[in-house]
């Protein structure tokens, strides 16, 4: 198992190429508000340079601050993409946030209102759609029949606060129903809000088939909740601190012309201390942002490290994995000719078989041939004995050769 503060240092977690290599947890964003969506903005932000959608909706805009994120998102990637935001016709964005819409997105981006918004768009155009907590029943009914099924092969489903009112009945069937649905449940930051990432189409990046499909312990995991945890929380330090020193710079005198001298001297003494108060806060938050800064610095650095091994390694195996396979090539090679030799000498030993075999006949040929020359010369043989002892020279004679075997025995 790997430790925490080295979380990839297994190669297979390497392919999940998160988060550290990715720029876009590291972006600041433009728009801040006490929401409790802002500690996912990070982690917001990875998935939308994961995806790189051609159309991103969101349904339901609530406070505007996710909404906005999306859209600095969009901006910052380059890319062709356009955003809508669906809201109910009685609700509104914060003054503030709704002007920064229109003067910095408003080429790419619409806010439309309405149940039947979903028209703008056709059947397989979105590829990013976001599902807001504080959905109406009509605006929950307008995502499962309007904006669901124009989901694209690549789309991909963001839903805040799952667990929510709004997440009921028919919506929460469409979005939960399908067991097999690969599901990155969320967020992998800790935050209040919470935001499950639903692989709804058949084409996702690798990277993010890989992350649903593995398990909360490993080491990705692990690295992830960690990267995107400290990234959010120093999102929400960061907006403390601020708001801490626009209630400073916002703190009345609470001097009034007609307090006694010791009544303005208590409250000033009151004021001063509430002043030592907050720097001591602004300090110690101060402090916070500092340590996480440096602990993604040690996060990055640890990362680099890694990512210069693994790629060492990965050079290290490719050149063996070369070596071998020029190995296996001279092999093949000289198996090749062995084969060719092997055929040759049976292709030889085929011709010396048919040649044994040939001679073979040939001698069982002479043999017999031979057998038979003989049988007759014997049989003529014989003949001519039986013919020699009963010719009539042969009885005359007999005499003679008696007188000649007599007189050889006495010599």
């Amino acid at each position: 198992m790997c430790q925490e503060g080295n979380f990839l240092a297994d190669p297979m977690d390497q392919d999940l190429n998160i988060p550290l290599s990715s720029q876009a947890v590291f972006w600041r964003p433009r728009h801040v508000a006490g929401s409790p969506l802002l500690e996912d903005i990070p982690y917001l932000f990875w998935v939308l340079e994961t995806v790189r959608p051609r159309s991103v909706v969101q349904v339901g805009l609530g406070d505007g601050l996710l909404y906005l994120a999306l859209c600095q998102a969009v901006e910052r990637l380059g890319t062709d993409a356009v955003c809508l935001g669906i809201q109910e016709d009685a609700a509104e964005l914060p003054e503030a946030l709704r002007h920064a819409h229109d003067s910095q997105y408003g080429d790419f981006s619409l806010i439309l209102r309405g149940d039947r918004a979903g028209e703008a768009l056709q059947p397989g155009e979105i590829d990013m759609l976001v599902v807001d907590a504080g959905l109406s029943a009509a605006q929950a009914g307008g995502v499962v029949r309007d904006w669901l099924p124009r989901l694209s092969r690549h789309g991909i489903v963001l839903v805040c606060n799952p667990d929510g009112q709004a997440v009921e009945g028919a919506l929460r069937a469409a979005l939960y129903g399908d067991d097999n649905l690969l599901r990155i449940a969320g967020p992998l930051s800790p935050a209040a809000g919470r935001l499950d990432a639903l692989l709804w189409g058949a084409d996702q990046p690798e990277r993010l088939k890989r992350l649903a499909a593995s398990n909360w312990s490993t080491p990705a995991h692990r690295g992830a909740r960690l990267v995107f945890g400290r990234l959010g929380r120093a999102l929400v330090d960061a907006w403390a601190v601020s708001e801490l020193r626009e209630s400073r710079r916002g703190e009345p005198a609470r001097r009034g012309g007609g307090m006694p001298r010791a009544g303005r001297e208590d409250a000033f003494e009151a004021l001063m201390q509430e002043k030592a108060r907050l720097e001591a806060e602004n300090a110690r938050l101060a402090r916070q942002c500092d340590e996480r800064i440096e602990d993604i610095a040690v996060l990055v650095q640890t990362f680099d490290r890694d990512k210069s091994a693994l790629q060492a390694g990965t050079r290290s195996a490719e050149a063996e994995v070369a070596r071998l396979r020029e190995h296996l090539a001279a092999a093949e090679r000289a198996g090749e000719a062995g084969r060719s030799q092997a055929e040759e000498v049976q292709k030889r030993n085929a011709m010396l078989e048919a040649e044994r075999s040939a001679l073979q006949d040939e001698l069982a040929r002479v043999v017999a041939e031979g057998e038979a020359r003989l049988a007759e010369m014997a049989r003529r043989h014989a003949d001519e004995i039986r013919a020699l002892h009963d010719s009539t020279s042969w009885r005359i004679t007999r005499p003679m050769r008696s007188v000649k075997q007599a007189f050889s025995r006495k010599g």
